[in-house]
């Protein structure tokens, strides 16, 4: 029989029923099933939603939190050398993953992640999420807990073959179940006891009350809801270490009903006296509790959702607003008030809960871990020597006899370009509800723009070109530039491409205004932008740039996929990659010049040197999963001198393919796009 092993660092109660399930099925296939895990820590206790597993499979070791209780040392050596298969959290906190990663690497265990992927939290270290990135592709297997985790998986290497996406859920029946067959006069008693009126509507919040679930923004939204609907009233259900603060603002307001954490029954009850639930801040696995009992989830637009934000389908199941009380509440507010979208909403929060059911997710774990069974585990020199083989049957296929030639030598480096950041095909699904703008900019007016712009209207891009009327180099013929800004947008650029952080405030006035009059009575079309030669300014001539009649002004920040700032009155327009080779210094000074220290410690720009396509791709894959903005630049005479021509089709072509699920902007309308 088959021994497989899952370490968790404690056992929550919504998981309990997970394993009670896994094990039963893993039972009849032949496999038996062992759950180590071990009493919860400090900041775990205070929500109060842990519990124990039978002892027929779950088994509970010493665990020793070190380092300020940032990590966990559990023993269970013991279990993981009798298993023929190891299936771990993808955290860095348990050290028991450091010793089983290289036993992974070099095949000498079998061993997977269970895991959302991508950590999006606010205060995720830097390096630990470099180390995850590495390490993503060292286990045999994966089980992603959505599709949008097994979508990043791939996007950074893991091959599809070894990927298990079981959606992340709960026990939903359970909920269901109860919630149809509370009676109406049970739920009046409820209300009743609770001091809220039969008929005034209600919003539930269920979670951990930590500072990520925005419990401070939940209290000031509802009360802008009751300035709409008086009677409106708040469950709060839930512990953790933002309770003392809960309880104080619920003395004060007697229309929030603070119950402490509830589970099972208890909680199913409050769930059926609600009519919305209300999801402020971070969601994660919490929305199948409102959908489970029927209940639309209203939650805000922000960058650090769980995956399970996914089965969040706005206008069927739920709605997004954007992350301010007044906002949030005017749409709560007006979902209340209209009781046929409300009735909408929760037929579609009824059918995701039985779309994401714990018994589809145990079926799916199960396939996972019968697949990775049945695959052979080779030793490591023989794994290592099939890639090998692997490698050099490609290198003949794309090389012919010359595998030794320059030519061949840069196809290789292509190919080790492409294995950690995969292409997704065109028909990939992505995350639609978040909105990714593609952008493009070219500085300087060389000739050699018109073969950018070719290359653009191929893969059906678009962008603005910076233009100086004269420079240091050749520009191109004003007839060329009418013809170019019949398809593109035009951009000042001075009008002899000079840096004016040295200019007197005069003569900068005079570039500046002149640029944008000269390409107006060229083109025929107003000039909304500006690009500072060099990216050079100081900032107190951002006031003589808004003053010349420009909107907006591009700078040379790199490796942003935030959306244009307001500063003065003056869009200000950072980018993503320029299409250069530069090295890791030149990424450095370009965050420390700006104080930008989201980029000063990103360890894979070191990693990734002179490689501007392949930092490219991971941004962009970045961008389609969160969404934002990718911002593509260069000038297009340093990518004939770089010999980048190749590269930057390459690129496109990429963008290309996942044309339906972005939109294609100009500079202004990329400002637009941010007011």
């Amino acid at each position: 029989m088959k021994k497989v092993l899952i370490i968790e660092a404690q056992i929550k109660r919504y998981r309990k029923p997970f394993y009670d399930r896994l094990n039963s099925a893993l039972g009849k296939e032949g496999v038996d099933l062992k759950v180590v895990y071990s009493a919860p820590g400090p900041l775990e206790v205070q929500k109060h939603d842990n519990c124990e597993l039978p002892r027929a499979y779950g088994a509970k070791v010493k665990g020793f939190w070190l380092g300020q209780r940032r990590l966990l040392l559990q023993l269970a050596f013991r279990e993981i050398a009798s298993a023929d298969f190891v299936i771990v959290d993808q955290a860095n906190r348990f050290l028991l993953n450091h010793l089983l990663l290289p036993l992974s690497l070099f095949k000498i265990k079998r061993v997977a992640f269970w895991g959302l992927g991508e950590n999006l939290q606010a205060d995720r270290s830097p390096f630990s999420e470099w180390y995850k990135e590495r390490t993503l592709d060292w286990v045999h297997w994966w089980f992603a807990y959505t599709e949008g985790t097994a979508r990043y998986l791939e996007q950074h290497g893991v091959s599809a073959a070894k990927i298990t996406t079981v959606q992340n859920s709960v026990d939903t029946r359970r909920i269901q179940k109860f919630v149809k067959n509370l009676s109406s006069n049970a739920k009046t008693a409820l209300r009743a006891k609770l001091g809220i009126a039969p008929y005034a509507p209600v919003g539930i919040f269920v979670g951990m009350l930590h500072k990520v679930k925005s419990i401070p923004f939940l209290i000031r939204a509802t009360a802008k809801i009751r300035e709409s609907i008086p009677e409106f009233q708040l469950i709060v259900v839930g512990g953790g270490p933002d309770e003392d603060e809960l309880k104080r603002s619920a003395a004060k307001q007697p229309w929030v009903h603070f119950v402490g954490p509830q589970f099972g029954d208890r909680k199913s009850q409050l769930l059926a006296i609600a009519d919305v639930f209300l999801l402020p801040g971070r969601a994660g696995l919490a929305v199948l509790d409102g959908f489970a009992a029927g209940l639309p989830l209203i939650a805000t637009q922000l960058p650090i959702h769980g995956p399970e934000m996914e089965y969040l389908e706005e206008g069927r199941n739920g709605l997004i607003t954007a992350p301010y009380p007044e906002a949030y509440a005017q749409a709560v507010a007006k979902l209340l008030s209209n009781p046929r979208e409300l009735q909408l909403l929760r037929e579609g929060a009824a059918i995701s809960a039985e779309k994401y059911s714990i018994e589809a997710m145990v079926e799916r774990f199960k396939q996972g871990i019968l697949e990775c069974l049945a695959k052979p585990r080779l030793q490591w020199g023989a794994a290592r020597g099939q890639e090998l083989q692997s490698a050099r049957q490609k290198s003949e296929v794309w090389f012919g006899e010359s595998s030794h030639s320059l030519a061949a030598v840069r196809k290789g480096i292509e190919i080790l370009e492409v294995l950690p950041f995969p292409v997704p095909q065109a028909s990939s699904p992505v995350e639609t509800e978040r909105s990714v703008l593609v952008t493009t900019s070219w500085d300087d007016g060389d000739p050699l723009d018109l073969r950018v712009a070719e290359l653009l209207t191929k893969y059906g891009l678009t962008g603005t070109f910076y233009v100086p009327r004269s420079g240091q180099r050749a520009v191109m013929h004003v007839s060329e530039i009418r013809e170019l800004s019949k398809t593109f947008e035009i951009g000042g650029h001075t009008l002899e491409h000079v840096a004016i952080d040295r200019l007197s405030e005069g003569d900068a006035r005079v570039q500046l205004s002149g640029s944008r009059e000269w390409i107006e009575q060229l083109t025929g079309k107003d000039c909304r932008v500006f690009c500072f030669p060099g990216g050079k300014f100081r900032n107190k001539q951002l006031r003589l740039v808004r003053e010349a009649g420009y909107q907006a002004a591009r700078t040379v920040e790199l490796l942003s996929t935030r959306s244009p700032q307001c500063v003065d009155g003056l869009w200000l327009i950072p980018t993503t990659v320029q299409v250069f080779p530069h090295g890791p210094s030149a990424y450095a000074k370009n965050a420390l010049k700006r104080f930008s220290s989201s980029v000063m410690f990103r360890p894979r720009v070191g990693l990734i040197a002179r490689d501007w396509a392949a930092l490219a791709k991971e941004l962009f894959f970045r961008a389609i999963k969160r969404g934002g903005v990718f911002h593509l630049w260069g000038h297009s005479w340093e990518i004939e001198e770089q010999g980048q021509w190749e590269n930057l089709e390459n690129f496109l072509m990429t963008i290309c393919r996942w044309r339906e699920e972005l939109k294609g902007v100009t500079n202004s309308e990329l400002c637009a796009y941010a007011v």
